[in-house]
């Protein structure tokens, strides 16, 4: 097999590993903001219908919203791993895209090379951290599940401190 050969073979299976990162990172965020929407329902409606219900002096609903917690924090420690995979496999497709780019036509470089044209990068970033410091997308996820998981707390604390007012009493 010869280098060239060799390079796109890599590059390919490269690009094959960023989309299936990529399909993970999706299923990952949509599991945990599904599993958020539902688990916190059912603590409502227990905080609802159940409000007298304990266990070790915990209320029901709170106990649930708890359970929402030890699901979104490992959920979030999985996407990172995830997002730190995609980010060595994009460095990866782009090392070898630079490899490969001389050896193409100079007026079709770098808009044929998916990664190139992608990220808009030429070179990889030196850390993960230093890369993440310039990713909206970063930000945004990271706001998103710490707001999750402040929610879940704010949730424990009402569903176990305030009593729940019967709505069938009131005129």
């Amino acid at each position: 097999m010869k280098e060239d050969e060799i390079l796109l073979s890599l590059w390919k299976e490269t690009r094959t590993t960023i989309n299936h990162i990529d399909k993970m990172m999706d299923g990952a965020r949509a599991r945990v903001f599904t599993l958020f929407g539902t688990i916190t329902s059912v603590a409502a409606a227990l905080y609802y219908w159940a409000p007298n219900v304990f266990i070790l002096s915990i209320r029901l609903s709170a106990l649930v919203q708890l359970i929402t917690i030890l699901i979104i924090v490992p959920s979030f420690v999985q996407n990172r791993l995830y997002h730190f995979w995609l980010f060595k496999s994009i460095n990866t497709s782009l090392e070898l895209e630079n490899l490969i780019m001389p050896k193409l036509k100079k007026e079709a470089q770098s808009s044929i090379m998916v990664t190139h044209s992608l990220t808009e990068l030429e070179k990889r970033t030196s850390t993960y951290w230093e890369a993440m410091k310039h990713s909206k997308l970063f930000g945004v996820e990271m706001a998103i599940f710490l707001f999750m998981i402040a929610a879940c707390i704010g949730l424990v604390l009402v569903f176990q401190y305030c009593y729940p007012i019967d709505v069938g009493t009131q005129n």
